[in-house]
């Protein structure tokens, strides 16, 4: 899913994958050099349905653009942060599962160059 978007489709497939298939961990993966992240943080038109995944980055752009560093890594990173909170509030099914402890989250970031995965 392009800008790692989490909505109530995405949710809902989360949901069966936990309550169906019994998956137990759910990592939001984000990356170095995001395309839809750089589309965000470089402004302009954008066509089609692409606007949704746009106005779900920008949350994420507006609470890093004064933080020091690279604006594209610093947002993608808090992207996967807001994505993963969607998770843990907006899905009572999940919510629950991960109170109980039968569901684990994590965050974690991509680098394209190395392929080491950090989670966060």
């Amino acid at each position: 899913m392009a800008g790692n978007i989490i909505n109530g489709e995405i949710l809902g497939s989360l949901e069966y994958a936990a309550e169906h298939l019994g998956v137990q961990q759910i990592v939001v993966l984000g990356h170095n050099r995001c395309g839809a992240v750089s589309a965000t943080v470089g402004g302009g038109t954008v066509h089609g349905n692409i606007g949704s995944l746009v106005r779900a980055i920008l949350r994420a752009v507006t609470k890093t653009q004064n933080a020091p560093g690279d604006l594209v890594d610093n947002t993608a990173r808090e992207n996967v942060e807001l994505n993963l909170q969607k998770i843990k509030t907006q899905s009572h099914v999940l919510e629950e599962m991960i109170r109980e402890g039968k569901m684990q989250t994590a965050g974690a970031y991509y680098n394209l160059d190395t392929g080491e995965v950090e989670f966060l």
